[in-house]
């Protein structure tokens, strides 16, 4: 499949998946108002930030890899399984001596809340780390695909979450919207299962795929993959870490969870405008690693979506700005008045967010993932040190932190991209 026919397949297919996601929180906002879209929106963004972590940016460097060093693709698959497993067994073993320890000191230990500020106690705790396993196999399972060209399975494992999700929100309604996390969990587990039917494990691999590979070509591929990893790790973290700490300290900066609710109004829509970009950076990524070393083509491919994302984004920052006090009461409901200038503020960092993604693309393709993550964990230093400031949490300074942290990666981004460009030129 070319460049071109890769683009339209992903746009086609993913708007599914986009959709369901927009219709989900819009469906949580009617259903539960904004201290459920709130609720939704922390429980979801712990979920991100776990996977990220679990992850360790296995799924850029695994990539990277697969194009570069060509390593071997049995050997990708199986550890993707065995890794899985692994981190299933270390989330149970740590889950069993915790309710352990719980039933010995303490008799009533599942009315404890675990994390009170997500009314989560211990066994919906497990239930939560479990999603965020699923999550993780199933972003992991996609490289398989995107790796092997076969872009409309990867879509579709990609989109098969929101689409899960919308389906049993619709089916299986719940009075207390502290339950999403029960859907959020089935969602995730028949998207892993999906995942897992795509990448076409030959079974007989599974078990000796490791033996058979035990040498000093296996431990230097364990080695790449290690420090690739490392690198991406950090800002995959970083920007998940962002999102979580904003709603935690909305929440603990109101009664409820209205402002995080008012705050996740303002990111959709933000999400919205980046969403060209969304749905094709992964395949940017792929494209441009398997050329790294073709520089200035990557260069040429680069400057020509810049520019036509100067025109695009600019269009869009204009006509979301005006049309928010419009969309937002009639989409979310009257009772999210309150989130519409913070959107309007978190808007005016559309461009800088959209070049900040494409470097991101940029510099992990070339094989330069050290400076996404000094840029991202900077960012993120700052966004922590102010939104620890208690006049600081409420929606509205949380949105004028978010575009103004982002302007200051972008020029960080910027500044590497083009020292970058003039050493490998």
């Amino acid at each position: 499949m070319s460049f071109k026919k890769e683009i339209l397949t992903t746009l086609c297919i993913q708007v599914i998946g986009v959709g369901g996601a927009a219709l989900s929180k819009i469906l949580v906002s009617r259903l539960y108002g904004p201290q459920g879209q709130g609720y939704y929106s922390y429980i979801l963004s712990l979920i991100l930030l776990w996977s990220s972590i679990g992850q360790f940016g296995f799924p850029q460097s695994l990539l990277y890899l697969l194009n570069e060093i060509k390593i071997n693709c049995d050997w990708t698959k199986s550890f993707i399984i065995y890794y899985s497993f692994l981190l299933y067994f270390i989330s149970l073993a740590i889950f069993i001596v915790v309710k352990i320890f719980f039933i010995i000191f303490y008799s009533y230990y599942s009315e404890i809340q675990f994390i009170d500020s997500l009314n989560l106690n211990l066994n919906e705790f497990f239930l939560v780390s479990l999603s965020s396993i699923f999550l993780i196999f199933t972003s992991l399972s996609r490289i398989i695909n995107l790796s092997e060209k076969k872009i409309v399975k990867y879509n579709l494992v990609t989109i098969s979450n929101n689409v899960l999700f919308i389906l049993f929100l619709i089916f299986i309604p719940f009075k207390d919207y502290t339950q999403i996390k029960v859907i959020i969990f089935i969602s995730y587990a028949i998207s892993a299962m999906i995942g897992f039917i795509f990448i076409e494990i030959r079974y007989n691999n599974i078990a000796n795929i490791f033996s058979k590979q035990f040498n000093s070509e296996f431990f230097k591929t364990i080695k790449n993959t290690f420090f690739y990893s490392l690198w991406s790790f950090f800002p995959s973290v970083a920007i998940n870490l962002n999102t979580t700490i904003t709603y935690w300290q909305l929440i603990n900066g109101s009664e409820n969870s209205s402002f995080a609710g008012y705050f996740s109004t303002s990111l959709l829509l933000l999400s919205f405008a980046l969403l060209p970009l969304n749905l094709i950076s992964p395949i940017l990524f792929n494209h441009w690693s398997k050329n790294n070393h073709e520089l200035e083509v990557i260069l040429i491919s680069f400057k020509k979506i810049s520019r036509y994302g100067i025109f695009l984004f600019a269009f869009l920052t204009i006509t979301l700005i005006i049309l928010s006090s419009l969309i937002i009461p009639i989409i979310f409901g009257k009772s999210f008045q309150p989130s519409v200038l913070p959107t309007q503020i978190i808007l005016l960092g559309i461009y800088p967010n959209y070049r900040i993604r494409l470097y991101h693309s940029f510099f992990l393709s070339i094989g330069y993932p050290r400076k996404v993550a000094i840029a991202e964990l900077l960012r993120t230093i700052l966004l922590l040190a102010l939104m620890s400031f208690d006049q600081f949490k409420n929606p509205l300074s949380a949105s004028v932190i978010w575009s103004l942290t982002s302007i200051i990666c972008c020029g960080q981004l910027y500044y590497f991209f083009v020292q970058t460009s003039r050493l490998k030129t």
